[in-house]
């Protein structure tokens, strides 16, 4: 991987965003780090986007940021979010494109992964509805890079985390439904083994922990 340009992405003002969400969520921010990773390495195994690796590595490690502004009484409920907290939450994406777009030098195709990133294939995602190609085809790959890695992790609302053959199992289930039907089937082939971590990065922990 590029790791000049990665590494050189990481600037100050990031580090702090993150620092901020960790004392906010830590395991939001462990979240953010494992699936801006696994990103990073499927581009790279598939060479996809190089010109703008930069911004998108910068946009998946804040597509959460915008839980910073939810209480952590919505964050960390065991069960179903009733109607006025869900509606808090799903208002994630515009929080964190909000402070990228006026704190950060982070690019468009990074601020437009924040926004986009629980759009769905078929147009029932939110927060725009918007549907196959209205959808930036990296944003298509990490929004199924982001529920493989809800899936098979702990998390507040998931104790038991799915094994990778059944997070891949519901990802094809939801093939040309929820996700991009080329993006499935190029995430199903790429072979998981060498990256996947307990927690944290492959690469980015140590700099983030600085």
């Amino acid at each position: 991987m590029n790791r000049v340009v990665i590494t050189s992405a990481v600037t100050d003002d990031v580090r702090q965003l993150l620092y901020k969400l960790d004392r906010h969520s830590t395991e939001t921010v462990q979240h953010s780090m494992r699936v801006a990773n696994l990103f990073m390495a499927c581009l790279e195994h598939y060479q996809l986007f190089r010109d703008i690796w930069g911004s998108l590595f910068l946009g998946a490690l804040l597509h959460d940021f915008g839980k910073y502004f939810v209480p952590h009484t919505i964050l960390n409920k065991k069960g179903s979010l009733n109607h006025k907290e869900w509606e808090i939450m799903r208002y994630h994406p515009v929080f964190g494109y909000t402070v990228a777009r006026q704190s950060l030098r982070i690019g468009l195709p990074g601020q437009h992964l924040i926004l986009y990133h629980h759009e769905r294939w078929d147009g029932y995602g939110y927060l725009y509805g918007r549907k196959k190609a209205e959808i930036p085809e990296y944003v298509q790959l990490f929004s199924i890079i982001d529920a493989f890695d809800s899936m098979t992790n702990v998390r507040s609302y998931q104790k038991t985390p799915m094994s990778a053959a059944q997070a891949k199992k519901e990802i094809r289930d939801h093939r040309g439904t929820q996700f991009s039907p080329t993006y499935v089937d190029l995430f199903i082939d790429f072979p998981l083994e060498p990256f996947q971590q307990p927690s944290g990065s492959l690469f980015f922990q140590s700099e983030y922990r600085r």
